[in-house]
């Protein structure tokens, strides 16, 4: 147990906040698929808590704004790692027709993914690098950043530059056609 000012420990802190740990999750859920229920949240957040306690120091700042802090990485991590792709494949599911595409729509797709090819070969190393990491192989910024020996906030300033250099060239082809 990690006791933070006489005997308090953090289970009894985020016991102790427990209103603010629903509030942020109430907060951060919204964006999150209908699907997803709040007690789920509120959950992944004292679990990143828990999880994360060791790293609380009270000469920093309050407990509060370190809660809100890390609830809510934990929250944004917790989901697009489990929640995300299942949520994209009941969607894919929905809208699949039994019928097998005609000739010109894989031609089409063809010719989208041979564009999507070429501009993430035009990327710099270090963008094309975050946006495989990120988008392709679904890690968070953290597990990026760390595989490239840098910060989570490297790998998402990277990978947001990536995948805008990638939409502006995706949206070039689409002019010259």
């Amino acid at each position: 147990m990690i006791f933070l000012e006489e005997g308090e420990t953090i289970q009894e802190l985020i016991l102790s906040h427990m209103t603010v740990i629903v509030a942020i999750a109430k907060r951060h859920g919204r964006g999150l698929p209908k699907s997803i229920e709040l007690d789920d949240i509120v959950q992944t957040a004292i679990v990143r808590l828990l999880k994360d306690g060791p790293k609380f120091d009270s000469a920093r700042g309050t407990f509060a704004a370190w809660a809100h802090h890390v609830a809510k990485a934990g929250i944004i991590d917790a989901y697009r790692r489990r929640n995300y792709k299942y949520e994209l494949h009941e969607d894919l599911h929905e809208n699949i027709v039994d019928s097998a595409p005609s000739l010109d729509e894989r031609l089409e797709r063809k010719r989208r993914c041979e564009h999507v090819r070429h501009a993430l070969k035009s990327l710099p190393p270090a963008e094309k690098k975050a946006v495989e990491d990120h988008v392709m192989d679904d890690r968070t910024y953290s597990e990026t950043g760390r595989a490239q020996n840098r910060s989570a906030s490297w790998a998402f300033y990277q990978t947001r530059c990536g995948l805008h250099r990638v939409k502006r060239s995706l949206a070039m082809h689409k002019l010259d056609e």
